[in-house]
């Protein structure tokens, strides 16, 4: 199919003065109109509320597609090899928050029971106070030796020797719910209490069953729920805190952490004491300094000073809900034409992957010296010289040069040999080696006041690995190094954007560290969960108990 059968509009590109005269004949060896790397299926569906298991009404239209493109496939025009094949598609799993996974799947992901993984071999604890359920058995994944096993303090005051069971396969699963008899609709009557609610209509795939995981959790919800919480606990936010009254309620009825117990020094309020995980005015004041002067690489994350409050010393709005509202945004203005994203910055760039910069373009001529420092880098990388390099390298020089520098880009070369021939360079200020260190924590950190190798400035853009540097808190002078994107768009066959967009692991990030909060716990064993170098703890009214 080479154009629409409705509109009649041809699926590849065209030039401006070719018109839809349906006539694709000479439009076929041309690039398709539009090149789509992933497909996003979604379903917007009006109404005051959720449909819940009725969803399975809706998605029949999508079903029955499904099968018949599984089945059947459609033949494709494949552009590169410039002939037709079939195509068949399936469904790899589903990507939903924790609600609309029930909805899918069939199972109920609310009460004692809300986890397919375990299903009815959850340890749920109702609290009292908090009125929530929390599953207390996350040491059975463990290996059956492992230390934490044995440990009471740090955990509930018990000790774990059960083993958790094996997840159930797909198979498994349909066995439990092939026979369940579910009737839709308004009219229809409750189903009976079951954990499983219904048999979903994606088990009319013929592949379904066959699948290892078929439903997966959005990252993006559980990083913004994570990531409130610590902040909230960490700054010690009154309403925002897990570490509130009631928690400290319930943990004096489980009996673990009585230091932490709330004080009724008056009668209408109480007093929380400060835990060790919470921070001081001065720790609350250098950590927002930390968020608020952080800048960040174009297309990393969102713009972190807008939700840093030095006023209140806490985070307004969600980072993670922040950065998620960018990549709707510019999700839908790629299928809108003649639009712009309203609040997302543009791009720097003319073309993602093309990497021309649109700021600061400017053709110069460079000083003598430096553009023979430039040329010799480039010879030096030449496959034509390399055998006179090896024959007269000194291993001394190979073993100083086969470590990472560090330092930050001051312009960008791109030297222009021929039509045909340009090379890439970056002109940096470097840092002495002296001025490079690794902290206890395993942070890399840096002091750009160390500046060294002034006389070689330059290095190959596929050299290099992009960073950015925060300021370390503790002292000025040093900044941290983390990590940037993986790769230079271009260089080393680096063409697509899902590449560009991969991070780079460097240490402490790539670092394995359970054997480093091993020895942590190791060595806090019997130490006190109460900070005793400040009281700027909490008062909370009793009501809110």
């Amino acid at each position: 199919m080479h154009a629409c059968p409705k509109c009649g509009v041809s699926r590849y590109k065209r030039k401006d003065q070719d018109t839809d005269d349906g006539n694709d004949e000479g439009n076929k060896g041309r690039a398709l109109a539009k090149s789509v790397w992933y497909i996003m299926m979604s379903l917007l569906i009006q109404g005051p509320r959720q449909l819940g298991n009725d969803i399975d009404i809706y998605l029949t239209p999508l079903i029955e597609d499904l099968q018949k493109l599984w089945r059947d496939g459609i033949r494709v025009w494949d552009a590169y090899d410039k002939e037709q094949f079939e195509l068949r598609f399936m469904v790899f799993c589903t990507i939903n928050y924790c609600p609309a996974y029930g909805n899918l799947s069939g199972y109920s992901t609310k009460g004692a029971k809300a986890y397919p993984i375990c299903e009815d071999d959850m340890q749920v604890l109702r609290l009292k106070n908090c009125k929530k359920n929390v599953f207390m058995g996350h040491r059975r994944f463990l290996p059956i030796n492992h230390s934490y096993r044995k440990k009471k303090k740090e955990f509930n005051g018990n000790i774990k020797l059960g083993v958790a069971r094996r997840p159930l396969d797909g198979k498994g699963v349909f066995m439990r719910v092939k026979n369940l008899k579910v009737v839709f609709g308004k009219c229809a009557k409750a189903p009976p209490k079951n954990i499983w609610k219904k048999k979903s209509i994606f088990w009319e795939l013929p592949y379904w069953e066959y699948l290892e995981v078929r439903h997966c959790l959005d990252v993006m919800h559980i990083e913004k729920n994570i990531c409130d919480s610590l902040i909230g606990t960490l700054l010690n936010i009154s309403g925002k805190t897990k570490d509130g009254i009631k928690t400290q309620k319930d943990m004096v009825e489980m009996k673990i952490r009585p230091m932490l117990a709330p004080q009724d020094k008056e009668k209408q309020k109480a007093y929380i004491s400060p835990a060790m995980c919470t921070m001081s005015k001065i720790e609350k004041i250098s950590f927002c300094k930390c968020l608020h002067s952080i800048k960040v690489p174009s297309g990393y994350s969102s713009n972190i000073k807008k939700l840093v409050s030095m006023k209140d010393m806490k985070l307004i709005g969600s980072i993670v809900e922040g950065y998620s509202t960018e990549e709707v945004v510019e999700f839908c203005t790629n299928y809108m034409t003649g639009v712009d994203p309203f609040g997302i910055p543009k791009s720097r760039n003319k073309g993602r992957l093309q990497g021309v910069g649109t700021i600061g373009l400017k053709a110069v001529v460079a000083d003598k010296d430096e553009m023979l420092k430039a040329h010799f880098i480039v010879l030096q990388h030449m496959t034509d010289v390399t055998p006179y390099i090896d024959d007269h390298m000194d291993p001394r020089w190979l073993l100083e040069h086969s470590k990472s520098y560090y330092g930050v880009i001051e312009e960008i070369w791109k030297l222009i040999y021929n039509a045909h021939l340009s090379i890439p360079l970056f002109r940096c200020q470097w840092v002495e080696d002296w001025g490079v260190k690794v902290d206890n924590d395993g942070f890399t950190l840096v002091d750009f006041n160390k500046v060294g190798y002034v006389d070689d400035p330059f290095i190959l853009a596929k050299q290099v690995t992009q960073v950015f540097y925060v300021t370390d808190p503790s002292d000025a002078r040093w900044s941290v190094v983390l990590s940037g994107k993986r790769r230079i768009v271009r260089v080393e066959n680096v063409t697509e954007e899902e590449e560009y967009d991969q991070f780079e692991e460097i240490p402490p990030f790539c670092a394995d560290v359970q054997a480093e909060i091993a020895t942590i716990i190791k060595e806090q064993d019997g130490a006190n969960y109460i900070r005793s170098d400040h009281n700027e703890g909490l008062w909370e009214d009793v009501q809110t108990r």
